[in-house]
């Protein structure tokens, strides 16, 4: 650097004095300004080093501190300081499920029987692909091109199904996968065969439906004493319009029977218009008389190893799942809850009929 100095004019050397603010540059000989220029660029150089250590050792501190952990309450007191400054929630990213798609056919070769009403029964069933592939095999494909898919339908009440008391034929669209068949015999066992009917009416049977029993069509013929009750004796006594404030149950049960057996077995006039209601005629002597009562039946089908319950009360299931109740309905707006559950108790169905009666 003094070398170069010394290249320099004594003009050149006051301006480089001027920048470094060196004092008295001017009354300064070349040689004076020379060694006050060098001296200052030195001191210059120690000062810059001298920074640039400082800023190592502190970036050295950082690092460490970054590190270090820190306490519970240090990090309660950073989320209260941070939290002044949050002006909202960040949205989260959606999340999407992923989309499922149902399977043509589950591998199997079934069909499943299902009760609707008296009269219609539902059915539904699956047929792989290797299973017509076994049958081209058999019977060859022009067999099977000129062969209808076909329901037989087949009434076994007291039989089995290889012995049927009536057989009749359906005929559904290539591709169907269920059907509605109509029978003609309520309070009747049933099943359903599924399988290909060929041109010489060989019917190649792929598979057999469950049984089901179907119920009875109008009220049941069969009278006894075994009644369900929708609600409690009280309640009905209550609905009836005679409960009358200051007796014990046993007193309302008492005169609520007795003042139907009077109605119906007393001979004494009047037309009993609704359960506890009566009207005079005004002509005692005379035994004319009307009572009428109503029924409810409740019935149904549902998995025979469920357990089943009508208004919180267990119900014994037929052996095919099937079931049937009667019930004496009273005036008013009943409901009657019917919850079937599964065996490993992980599914339940719950389903719930609700009943108006009102006599005029």
């Amino acid at each position: 650097m003094v070398k170069d100095l010394k290249t320099k004019t004594i003009n050149e050397l006051k301006n480089i004095a001027k920048k470094l603010k060196i004092r008295g540059y001017g009354k300064m000989t070349k040689k004076k300004l020379a060694e006050s220029i060098k001296k200052s660029e030195e001191n210059t150089s120690r000062l810059n080093a001298k920074e640039t250590k400082t800023d190592l050792k502190a970036e050295k501190r950082e690092e460490i501190k970054e590190k270090a952990p820190t306490s519970n309450i240090d990090d309660g007191q950073s989320m209260i300081s941070e939290s002044k400054y949050i002006t909202g929630y960040s949205v989260p990213k959606p999340c999407f499920e992923e989309n499922f798609v149902f399977p043509a056919n589950y591998g199997k070769n079934n069909i499943v029987l299902m009760i609707r009403d008296p009269y219609w029964m539902y059915t539904y069933w699956n047929i792989t692909e290797e299973k017509f592939s076994e049958i081209r095999t058999a019977y060859g494909d022009d067999a099977i091109s000129n062969s209808k898919l076909t329901l037989r339908v087949k009434e076994i009440t007291g039989q089995g199904p290889e012995n049927p008391n009536e057989v009749f034929d359906l005929f559904p669209p290539i591709g169907t996968k269920n059907w509605y068949v109509n029978i003609a015999k309520p309070n009747s066992s049933y099943c359903v065969e599924i399988g290909l009917l060929l041109a010489n009416n060989e019917f190649i049977l792929i598979a057999r439906s469950n049984v089901v029993h179907m119920p009875l069509f109008g009220p049941s013929d069969i009278v006894d004493e075994k009644w369900a009750s929708l609600i409690d004796f009280e309640k009905i006594y209550a609905l009836s319009g005679g409960f009358d404030t200051g007796k014990s149950s046993g007193e309302l049960r008492k005169e609520m029977v007795k003042r139907l057996e009077q109605s119906l077995f007393s001979g004494a006039s009047g037309a009993v218009t609704s359960f506890g209601k009566k009207k005079q005629s005004g002509k005692s002597e005379k035994t004319f008389f009307l009572v009428v009562n109503t029924e409810l039946i409740v019935y149904g089908q549902t998995v025979p190893s469920a357990h089943l319950t009508i208004q919180g009360r267990d119900q014994k299931l037929n052996h095919d799942g099937t079931f049937s109740v009667r019930f004496a309905l009273p005036e008013g707006v009943q409901e009657i809850p019917v919850t079937a559950i599964s065996e490993d108790k992980e599914d339940t169905i719950t389903i719930t009929p609700v009943v108006t009666k009102e006599t005029r």
